[in-house]
């Protein structure tokens, strides 16, 4: 389910590009994370609290503010372009202006894509649920790690990678970021096979050096220092309090390595 999904929060990058004024970071087309709801959000479409939605229990594409929901349309054997349309015919509906447009600027890592051909398949509950698990304890433990941070970045939901990330002890020279650690859950990918959660660093114009890193300095997890330089934790059965312990532990190591 985890291609399925990944290409369902397509549409919700798809809106923000469609409907919001273009950032430089790409962030209008982030998503973002409702642990109640559990559904993956896009932005806000009209500063009226308009969002289209992914609900994940419900295997659903919905359309909704954050006290109602508006209109909904289960995802079960509905084409690409039968849900494009009532995307932007339902957004009209409800006082978004302009069009709909599915346009990608970047390529998914799946053999096939989103095209008038494709079809969504019948939900797995289960594997749904496993889903839903992995991103609600990411988001409390990111929440409280940086709750108290004014340095941290907002957490979101990227498109492109699938990551939930923030960002903390982003330096700045001028407006530009030279300095930053990076922390959130990542897709199954080549690094890691399985759920994984991350914290990296990165230093502009410096080659950091994690090699001589102690496992030891880590409860769980395991030091990366290769190309990619941080630490990961498989979030297989990982509890919040773990995924927080590991969080900090990381964090602390890698401020010490930007200092």
């Amino acid at each position: 389910m985890v291609e399925t999904m990944h290409k369902a929060a397509q549409y919700l990058a798809m809106a923000g590009k469609s409907y919001l004024p273009a950032k430089e970071d790409d962030s209008h087309t982030s998503l973002e994370w409702l642990v109640k709801k559990k559904s993956l959000v896009s932005r806000d479409l009209n500063d009226h609290g308009i969002r289209l939605a992914i609900n994940y229990k419900q295997y659903a594409l919905e359309i909704l503010t954050d006290d109602e929901l508006l209109d909904s349309i289960s995802l079960t054997g509905e084409g690409h372009d039968y849900l494009c349309s009532w995307i932007n015919e339902g957004l009209k509906r409800y006082g978004i202006k302009g069009e709909f447009k599915f346009e990608p600027h970047y390529i998914l890592p799946y053999e096939s894509g989103l095209d008038k051909d494709y079809q969504f398949p019948a939900p797995n509950a289960d594997k749904l649920q496993d889903l839903i698990d992995h991103r609600n304890v990411c988001d409390a433990a990111l929440r409280s790690v940086l709750s108290e941070r004014k340095d941290a970045s907002e957490i979101r939901i990227w498109p492109h990678h699938f990551d939930t990330g923030a960002l903390i002890e982003a330096v700045e020279d001028n407006g530009e970021l030279t300095k930053t650690i990076g922390l959130g859950l990542a897709i199954p990918d080549s690094m890691v096979d399985g759920f994984y959660f991350y914290a990296s660093v990165w230093s502009k114009g410096k080659d950091l050096d994690l090699s001589n890193m102690d496992e030891d300095l880590l409860s769980s997890g395991e030091w990366h220092s290769d190309d990619w330089k941080g630490a990961t934790l498989s979030s297989e059965s990982v509890s919040t309090d773990e995924a927080t312990k590991f969080f900090e532990e990381a964090v602390h190591e890698l401020m010490l390595v930007l200092r």
